[in-house]
């Protein structure tokens, strides 16, 4: 019942979810969760850094819509109250990328529809965000991937953090890469 170990026991699962495919959380607990996500949406859609962090650290076990809701909402909050505070936007990039990730795990479609909005704001974001902007490129030529069938954009992602010595991030997005693989082309 104690609301900081629920937080980070979803945030665990989250973890395991994502990394196996377990997922070890109840009807009860993916409840308790959409509660809590309630309140951000019915407090005038307010986002705090809180909810932030934990919308980012427990996608993948709320389900399609509800994380392109959320993500919807969050961007809207994001464009009306921008900041020059660059800990809160790399929250909020973040938080929108790796929704879009799981999106494109779970529902494509949702994925490039919250793709679609996102990159309506894409050009806006400055240099000062080039990890961000890395990753959501990557994550938009997924997205163009799975409905061409077409890599050649995602290979050349690859080649340029081979040549930037990116070597994290290259094996990060080699992940993401064969995740998607697996779900729209399995062998």
């Amino acid at each position: 019942m104690d609301e900081v170990a629920f937080i980070q026991a979803c945030i665990a699962c989250n973890g395991l979810l994502d990394l196996t495919g377990i997922d070890l959380t109840s009807k009860r607990d993916k409840f308790r969760l959409n509660s809590y996500f309630n309140k951000v949406l019915s407090e005038n859609e307010c986002w705090h850094y809180e909810d932030i962090y934990l919308f980012g650290n427990t996608q993948s076990i709320l389900d399609a819509r509800r994380i392109y809701e959320l993500a919807y909402s969050l961007n809207y909050y994001a464009q009306g109250h921008s900041t020059s505070n660059k800990e809160w936007t790399t929250s909020v990039l973040n938080t929108l990328i790796n929704a879009l990730f799981v999106l494109i795990k779970k529902d494509i479609d949702l994925a490039q529809k919250l793709d679609s909005l996102l990159s309506k704001n894409s050009d806006q974001i400055s240099d000062r965000y080039s990890f961000e902007r890395i990753r959501y490129n990557f994550m938009h030529s997924l997205i163009e991937y799975v409905f061409t069938k077409d890599n050649t954009k995602v290979l050349k992602q690859f080649s340029f953090l081979k040549f930037e010595n990116l070597l994290d991030l290259e094996s990060g997005f080699e992940t993401a890469y064969n995740q998607v693989n697996e779900i729209y082309f399995p062998k």
